[in-house]
């Protein structure tokens, strides 16, 4: 009997050891330095709408359906993300900022609807601070999770390790794509408007003059081609708008002289009844690129040189290559100085 007594405390004492000695809080942390001012990389965080941009079980799941509520008009807090899923093994749920400052810090409660949908399964933590380590600024990124398992839940307290390993290679993976989302963002952001498309124009037909007192020649030739257009439009029952006037400047290397092509692009059908009536001093260039980027530009703070490196380097990391000379298209009247600018630039493109 007292070694049946003695046996027993001693299992009760082993399994009391393996309690104290197993893992009981499940602490995960990465971090990551992002070339990308600190306001761009908080909003990719705290506006949950942008998580479908880089969260690691956006890029997993591409069966999710989401819902979203709008939290504080400033602050966020409040915003909700709840998310349907088709996938097997996986499960419904929603995030929800809990707590926020901005700069700083985002707490997010995640919820699993496969555990309880009315109590959080985890809550994530983002600190934000300004980094400068390569001189230009910079984010430094710091997503963390803590959670406490059943001290008596052996079950729970064992999936611990592979909870800690699971989940660093998916905060190390999205904090990998928040890199390159919150990059792209900070180029998209420079411009309105920024569509990338496939390029149904074929043809660009144009007046090459060399200063503005030659503008007569081009409102000429803008007016026969545009009276021509539109009886075309008219004929086949199409809707019509004047094609807008596309400015290009142009460098003459061998004469150091400026030129300026204005005109407008044509699909192949416009082009084949424009040929027989076309001006002397207008000509017909092949657009050859399949994709044209467009980016619009309302009253521009900055020199247009600026915002046309910010394109090229959208262009650059979005893996086109420019196949032709950018295109100014002015939806206002370049001449008259106290007119609102609004100006699309330009640019064809093909697949590097």
């Amino acid at each position: 009997m007292k070694i049946s007594k003695i046996i027993g405390i001693a299992i009760i004492l082993l399994f009391l050891g393996v309690l104290v000695l197993m893992p009981s809080n499940l602490d995960v942390k990465v971090e990551k330095t992002i070339e990308t001012p600190l306001e761009t990389v908080y909003y990719q965080v705290v506006r949950l709408p942008e998580w479908l941009g880089w969260s690691p079980w956006e890029k997993a799941d591409s069966t999710r359906l989401h819902e979203f509520k709008q939290g504080n008009a400033e602050t966020y807090i409040g915003g909700v993300a709840e998310w349907t899923t088709l996938l097997p093994n996986s499960s419904d749920g929603r995030y929800e900022v809990v707590d926020a400052k901005f700069g700083e810090y985002v707490v997010v409660d995640v919820y699993i609807y496969k555990a309880s949908k009315d109590e959080k399964s985890y809550t994530f933590k983002f600190q934000f601070e300004p980094a400068n380590e390569t001189g230009q600024p910079g984010t430094k990124v710091t997503w963390s999770m803590t959670d406490t398992a059943n001290f008596f839940k052996i079950n729970e307290r064992m999936q611990i390790p592979a909870l800690v390993e699971q989940f660093t290679q998916q905060f190390e993976e999205g904090l990998d794509n928040l890199v390159k989302y919150a990059h792209e963002m900070e180029l998209f952001n420079v411009f309105p408007r920024l569509d990338i498309q496939p390029n149904n124009m074929s043809y660009f037909l144009y007046s090459e003059i060399e200063t503005e007192a030659d503008r007569s020649i081009l409102e000429k030739n803008y007016n026969i081609v545009a009276r021509k257009v539109f009886e075309f439009t008219m004929e086949q029952k199409l809707q019509f708008r004047e094609p807008p006037l596309i400015k290009i400047p142009l460098w003459d290397v061998k004469n150091n002289k400026a030129r300026i092509q204005y005109g407008f692009v044509l699909t192949p059908i416009q082009k084949e009844k424009i040929e027989p009536i076309l001006p002397a001093d207008m000509k017909i260039d092949d657009i050859s690129s399949p994709i044209l980027i467009s980016a619009e530009l309302t009253m521009p703070e900055k020199p247009i040189e600026y915002y046309n490196d910010k394109l090229l380097e959208y262009i650059e990391y979005k893996g086109y290559q420019v196949v032709g000379d950018r295109m100014e298209r002015y939806m206002s009247n370049p001449d008259i100085p106290h007119m609102p600018k609004h100006i699309v630039l330009l640019y064809p493109l093909i697949t590097k």
